[in-house]
This record gives C-alpha cells, sequence and structure tokens, in this order.
C-alpha cells in the first residue's frame, strides 16, 4: 500500500486526491473537502424552488456520489466534511422517498 501519509516539522500531510502524486496539508484538504460540501448544496439548491424535500436529496445523492469516488483516508475525511455540514448518508433512503412523494404531489396538483 501506498504511503497516504507525511509528517514534516509537526505538521500532517496526506495525499491530494486532486493532484497524483501530491501531498496536501490535511487541515487545508479538510478546508477544502467543507468547500466541496457547500457547493454541491449550492449547486443542488437550482430547480428545487421551496421544495426542501427535493434539495435534501439532491444533496445527499450527490454527497454519496463524491464520497464513493474517494478511497481511504480520504473518504474519512470527506465524510467528516460532510457531518460538520450536518449531512448524513444513512438518512438518503428517507430523503428519496420523501422527494418522490412530493414529485408526486406536484404533479398531482398540475392535473
Amino acid at each position: 500500500m501506498a504511503q497516504t501519509t507525511q509528517i514534516f516539522a509537526g505538521v500532517v500531510f496526506v495525499t491530494n486526491p486532486f493532484i497524483p502524486n501530491a501531498f496536501i496539508r490535511q487541515d487545508v484538504l479538510e478546508e477544502r473537502f467543507v468547500k466541496l460540501v457547500d457547493r454541491i448544496q449550492k449547486d443542488a439548491s437550482i430547480g428545487c424552488g421551496q421544495h426542501f424535500e427535493l434539495f435534501e436529496a439532491r444533496v445527499l445523492s450527490s454527497l454519496k456520489k463524491q464520497l464513493e469516488s474517494f478511497k481511504f483516508p480520504h473518504n474519512e475525511m470527506f465524510n467528516l466534511a460532510m457531518r460538520k455540514r450536518g449531512w448524513r448518508l444513512r438518512e438518503l433512503p428517507q430523503a428519496r422517498q420523501a422527494a418522490h412523494d412530493c414529485l408526486a404531489e406536484i404533479n398531482q396538483e398540475m392535473v
């Protein structure tokens, strides 16, 4: 297994998941992951109107897809960033059902 962390002058560096064969300070990567979660939230808000159910399902689906793209230890770090923003993937099935119900209600109102 390739080395994923290094310590230099008391600072922890981890492999950079965005640039091959590069290291990045752990605190910088953690902040980058928080910003990535924020961007996913912003992108998910487009087209949801006032329906939190649609927004929540979009955010959680996007977060799950992004999380699955990372390998250890990056997936654990991204999961921590998600939790900092209050997102839990265990809520995804309920969010998808709520979004489905919301869309059904919207479609029924349009008829």
